[in-house]
């Protein structure tokens, strides 16, 4: 079986359009969060995001291709192009056989809002009403865009789609099926329709006066998830393959462990994510007291957070208590299919740079949230394990293990 390693990386959120920017915000607790601007939001409960501004980043597309793509299709190309130029230089390609793997969830309803409003109206529609909308878009328009003619897959686990993503095209790496792939994730859910929704969960903040303090993971003060958009990509390959063209390689995806809680549609099992957490390390041939990172998946929801904390500590015994962990979705927003592979981005960042992120807007211990979230900002840290959690709606679990490549 082939080592799989990353050797690029490229991103879009409301934190940073290239990953040294984002990478200094994260770093630095330097939240995105602010007023929703894009839509008029005056008569919902929750009235803070993370959005993107989408000009700045259409300056990188091409022009003849704008108008056909979605917004989450322009995220993705946009950061798929920004992977593959980190792995083989700016404006090479990749093999044509390699293939492209991208968890989405909420895009396509945002995308589909706009023609369905005109459909009620009856106005005239546009000719892309099918295709702009379709789950599969962004996935189908990276190949396109970049000449990719292996497997073109979509995987929709909800929150944890970028992570399943991951452990398909490892697997098939792995196993000598492919060499190289464009994997990662996209999402948003910034349009009326689909915000209002979001509303009804209860599961969103209601902390409007001061956004960037809005989410606040494993803090007893917490009252809900602060959504965002975006896109994170990696270029996974074939250590041979690596290898053979001299490519700077950032980490080793080692394990991708999965299970479902069999339970709620919103709630998680501890018993479900350990059993996640506990195949990771076991794929990876990883003994619980190696792991020196934990990128949790903190969504700043009073159940979820102590459920991890919970999962946690079932698997690592007293050493959960040795283990920084952080929680980064109060800076970029919780970017729901995409905020794994940002999460995965990040964890290779902290094996390059030896430091992890804080924990922001930590105001008070709760007693069920009560391991090391790394809470007075960066720290200074080695780590050589890392473990990246991610949990869905649904119950559909994903956790990689990803370790320093040597």
């Amino acid at each position: 079986m082939q080592k799989v390693v990353v050797t690029g990386m490229g991103l879009a959120t409301a934190a940073g359009l290239q990953v040294k920017p984002f990478w200094e915000k994260i770093v630095a607790g330097q939240s995105a969060v602010a007023s929703i601007r894009t839509m008029d939001v005056t008569d919902f409960p929750t009235q803070v995001g993370a959005e993107i501004d989408l000009e700045a980043l259409e300056t990188f597309l091409p022009s003849k291709n704008s108008s056909r793509l979605s917004r989450i299709s322009k995220f993705a190309c946009y950061a798929a192009r920004q992977a593959i130029d980190d792995a083989v230089g700016p404006g090479a390609s990749l093999q044509q056989s390699a293939g492209v793997f991208i968890g989405c969830s909420q895009g396509g309803y945002v995308e589909s809002e706009p023609f369905f409003n005109k459909h009620f109206a009856k106005k005239a529609v546009s000719p892309y009403a099918i295709l702009k909308p379709m789950n599969s878009a962004p996935a189908t328009n990276v190949s396109i865009q970049c000449n990719l003619h292996g497997p073109v897959i979509t995987i929709d686990t909800a929150c944890s789609s970028a992570n399943h993503a991951v452990g398909l095209a490892s697997m098939m790496i792995a196993s000598g099926n492919l060499r190289q792939a464009v994997v990662g994730g996209v999402d948003t859910v910034f349009s009326p329709a689909v915000f209002h929704n979001w509303c009804a969960l209860y599961a969103m903040t209601r902390q409007n006066a001061l956004p960037a303090k809005a989410c606040k993971p494993f803090s007893k003060n917490r009252d809900g998830t602060v959504l965002g958009e975006g896109a994170g990509m990696v270029v996974l390959e074939s250590e041979e393959s690596a290898l053979a063209r001299g490519a700077h390689i950032y980490g080793e995806i080692a394990g991708y462990g999965q299970s479902g809680d069999a339970f709620h549609l919103t709630q998680s099992t501890a018993d479900g994510l350990s059993a996640a957490i506990s195949h990771a390390l076991q794929q990876a041939k990883v003994c619980p007291e190696e792991v020196d990172y934990i990128n949790a998946h903190a969504t700043g929801t009073l159940a979820n957070d102590a459920t991890e904390t919970l999962a946690i500590k079932q698997v690592f015994g007293e050493h959960a208590y040795q283990i920084p962990i952080s929680g980064i979705k109060p800076v970029m927003g919780h970017t729901l299919a995409a905020s794994a592979a940002l999460e995965l981005i990040v964890c290779l960042l902290a094996l390059r740079d030896g430091v992890v992120p804080p924990t922001i807007n930590y105001e008070e211990a709760d007693p069920a949230c009560d391991l090391d979230y790394v809470t007075e900002g960066a720290r200074r840290h080695q780590p050589k394990v890392c473990l990246s959690n991610s949990f869905g709606f649904g119950g559909s679990n994903a956790v990689l293990v990803i370790k320093k490549y040597a």
